[in-house]
């Protein structure tokens, strides 16, 4: 087998090329974030050209900062969840491979009623807990959808039937929901740019990022992530764009519990059957903002946890609580 030789010098330049457009788009009169934002491109990979051409640039990292710490929730009470992946259903078993329908319900990820698609039910079953229990504001740590096929055809149509499904049954009531697009969403719309801003299809969605965002939350600064990396464990320059936080949220890996006393890992709303989803971590928190803590419960099918997790403020650190 030949060896691949990449031209080292090559690449710079091309990723200097790129950089210099991302900047365009970062100060430019008529672009700025909004259309990073519209196109997807809020990622790990921009913020990684920025700190790898841009971190000594002061005007690129002032607006980076404007950017992401404009979002705000000031509510006593407010909805977490992540991993919702509407339109996933649960994979194949031997018998739905013989289903004479198997094609068109696999093919199209059409919500058939013959296989009750329990990640649908739950996406509507957290906004009517909201409504019913008052609460404005839902953060989403990503994966709203599921998308997605290899296949190009295929994965539009996948695509716009689940955007198309969850408009239907969305109700929004008034509640407010902060969305981060995880890596679903973005190989939803990656494939040339298929519909980069559905998420303006839902009424009082608003998005925060892809895959990295800030949120103020009353008096305390959160990281928001679908995949839990510290910006500044990756190289040097990432200090002049990290935020100093007070904790981080995560989703992406369908666990709940603590990972370190500043990351918490936010469960998926609804459980599938695939490889790596905790059952018995399914569900969505429920945050209440106090004067010396955030205490999160853990919400499942209107029967609340046992174990609740608290970021203390004082003590700037996540800690196991438990109502018995």
């Amino acid at each position: 087998m030949e060896e691949v030789i990449i031209d080292e010098e090559k690449e710079e330049e091309k990723n200097k090329e790129r950089y210099k457009e991302i900047e365009s788009y970062i100060l430019g009169s008529n672009y700025g974030f909004e259309e990073l934002e519209k196109q997807g491109l809020l990622n790990y990979m921009i913020m990684n050209f920025i700190a790898e051409y841009g971190a000594n640039n002061e005007q690129v990292i002032k607006k980076v900062k404007e950017y992401y710490s404009r979002f705000r929730i000031n509510d006593d009470r407010f909805i977490i969840v992540a991993d919702s992946h509407v339109g996933r259903i649960p994979e194949p078993t031997e018998d739905d491979y013989e289903l004479e329908e198997f094609d068109s319900i696999y093919d199209e990820y059409d919500c058939n009623p013959s296989i009750p698609n329990t990640n649908l039910i739950a996406f509507t079953d957290v906004y009517k807990y909201a409504f019913k229990n008052g609460i404005k504001s839902i953060i989403h740590l990503g994966d709203l959808i599921e998308g997605n096929s290899d296949d190009k055809i295929r994965h539009m149509r996948i695509v716009n039937n689940q955007i198309k499904h969850l408009k239907e049954i969305y109700e929004p009531n008034g509640i407010n929901t902060y969305l981060l697009y995880g890596n679903h969403d973005l190989n939803a719309i990656g494939m040339d740019s298929l519909r980069p801003d559905f998420y303006k299809e839902f009424e009082n969605f608003e998005l925060i990022g892809s895959e990295i965002g800030y949120i103020h939350i009353g008096d305390c600064f959160v990281k928001l992530t679908h995949l839990p990396i510290r910006l500044e464990e990756q190289a040097p320059v990432y200090k002049n764009i990290e935020f100093k936080t007070d904790f981080e949220l995560s989703g992406h890996s369908h666990i709940y519990r603590i990972i370190k006393d500043w990351l918490l890992k936010v469960p998926p709303i609804a459980g599938v059957r695939d490889s790596h989803t905790e059952l018995e971590s399914c569900g969505f928190l429920v945050a209440e903002n106090r004067n010396n803590e955030i205490l999160f419960r853990k919400i499942r099918d209107d029967v609340e946890d046992k174990q609740q997790i608290a970021f203390d403020k004082k003590e700037k650190k996540l800690i196991l609580k438990s109502t018995n």
